[in-house]
């Protein structure tokens, strides 16, 4: 059963036809292939600029709270310093005026 000359010239236009889009085919499949990757890629760089943020966030959190407690500390320091300098100048009116009146009872004149 042989083939007509037509019949082979229309089979070998198929073959190189059907060759082409597999070859077509081939080279889309590089590119997405490739498409792929580069997504992984970005994926991996997005994945860790998320987590760098999430780790920035959280020690900004602990920077607030750090310095919410040293504000807290400061208000606290400063009423203590303020109720001992009152402390301290009651005292020393208090010893001063003991003072005056001891001696203006040894001199006699109170």
């Amino acid at each position: 059963m042989g083939l007509t000359d037509y019949e082979i010239v229309t089979l070998h236009q198929n073959l190189r036809r059907a060759e082409e889009s597999r070859d077509l085919g081939q080279r889309e499949i590089g590119r997405l292939e490739a498409t792929i990757e580069s997504v992984k890629a970005d994926l991996t760089s997005n994945t860790k600029e998320i987590n760098a943020q999430s780790d920035l966030s959280e020690k900004a959190a602990e920077a607030l709270k750090n310095s919410k407690f040293a504000n807290k500390a400061l208000v606290a320091s400063q009423k203590i310093y303020k109720e001992l300098c009152d402390q301290v100048r009651n005292d020393v009116a208090n010893s001063l005026d003991r003072q005056f009146k001891d001696m203006l009872l040894k001199k006699g004149l109170y």
